[in-house]
């Protein structure tokens, strides 16, 4: 007889929180897998209107997916101008992946961690180019553009989109409230640091502390320590990086390990 194959994910209820339009993805692929996701995005991504900046930079680095999305047209006008491409850089995979869908391919990609300092261990950027392009949301990190500053670089950055707190549907929120009191989120999955600022107001007291109990999947080691910061008492699984790709794979370990 050949033996059933279980889905890898079977039964596992994942609070799913990124923004809206990300968090497709990675509900299909959670779904795929055998669980069951709860979509509940607590922040959406806003874009901002910019000037095109018409100076010419060496490279441009694209430090996210929302980057790409909202700052693509500041790359075509760098090929206008040059009459050729920039080099191009860019933090995680899951950003390359939106480069080259649009016809575009990355020549630094950081390595894991996928964070602003793998980019910064590049050999590409040990002596980096004398003119670059930040492209980034409101109130990113500054460790990059501190870092090429002080390599010597002349750093301008581009902010093309904000993240702000989401209008929260209340029967949405009313069902995520009944899954959490009677114990129907198994794990959370956070992928940001304004994620995690983000989602915790939205509960009062007492639900607060029934979330704090369960089980997290974190994109990185700073939004772990975020977490540790804020009280979280559930255990704490950090991701690879936080791509869906990654937080996927962390998930399927995490629930083999729980069920093993």
């Amino acid at each position: 007889m050949i033996p059933l194959v279980i889905p890898s994910l079977t039964n596992l209820r994942v609070l799913v929180t990124r923004p809206a339009h990300q968090a497709q993805s990675l509900c299909k692929q959670i779904q795929r897998f055998g669980g069951i996701a709860l979509a509940f995005p607590v922040l959406e991504i806003k874009p901002l209107e910019f000037v095109l900046p018409i100076e010419t930079y060496d490279l441009l680095i694209f430090v996210s997916v929302n980057a790409v999305a909202h700052g693509l047209s500041l790359l075509k006008m760098q090929h206008e101008l040059n009459n050729t491409s920039p080099l191009i850089a860019v933090i995680g995979n899951a950003t390359a992946a939106a480069l080259e869908q649009l016809g575009y391919k990355p020549d630094v990609v950081a390595a894991a961690p996928f964070n602003s300092e793998a980019l910064l261990k590049h050999e590409a950027l040990q002596s980096p180019p004398a003119r670059i392009l930040l492209v980034r949301g409101v109130g990113g990190r500054e460790v990059l553009r501190d870092t090429l500053l002080a390599r010597g670089s002349v750093v301008e950055v581009m902010e093309v989109y904000e993240r702000v707190t989401a209008v929260v549907d209340n029967n949405a929120r009313t069902e995520i409230l009944r899954a959490l009191r009677e114990g129907l989120i198994d794990v959370i999955t956070i992928t940001s640091t304004d994620i995690v600022n983000a989602l915790m107001p939205l509960f009062d007291a007492n639900d607060l502390e029934l979330l704090q109990r369960v089980a997290v999947v974190a994109g990185s080691v700073r939004i772990a320590a975020r977490l540790s910061a804020c009280g979280w008492q559930g255990e704490c699984i950090v991701s690879a990086s936080p791509d869906d790709a990654a937080m996927l794979r962390a998930l399927i370990r995490w629930h083999s390990r729980a069920r093993n």
